[in-house]
C-alpha cells in the first residue's frame, strides 16, 4: 500500500518529487538492485530518506524461502513460445 512507480530517468522531475513524502522513508528497487541504488542515491542527495532494496527483486525470486511460487521452468512456463539459450540464437 502506498507504493508508486516512477521510471528511473524521471526520478528527479519536479512533478514526481511532489509525489514523495519527505518525512517518510523511501525504498527504491529494481530487478538487480543496481538502478534502485542509483535512484536511492539521487533521492538522498536531494534530501530524501531513501534506501535501496539490496540485490533488488531478483534476490526474492532466487530465495526459495521467500518465493510464493516456483521459479520459471522451461517445461511448464515457456508454453509454445520460442526459447533461445546460449550466445548464438
Amino acid at each position: 500500500p502506498g507504493a508508486i512507480n516512477i521510471f528511473f530517468r524521471d526520478i528527479a522531475k519536479e512533478e514526481n518529487l511532489k509525489k514523495l513524502d519527505p518525512d517518510k522513508k523511501i525504498v527504491t528497487y529494481c530487478y538487480t538492485g543496481h538502478t534502485g541504488e542509483i535512484a536511492a542515491t539521487a533521492l538522498a542527495m536531494l534530501g530524501y530518506n531513501a534506501t535501496n532494496l539490496k540485490f533488488g527483486i531478483m534476490s526474492w525470486t532466487k530465495d526459495a524461502n521467500v518465493r510464493v511460487q516456483s521459479a520459471f521452468s522451461e517445461d511448464t512456463d515457456a508454453h509454445d513460445y520460442p526459447l533461445h539459450t546460449g550466445t548464438n540464437p
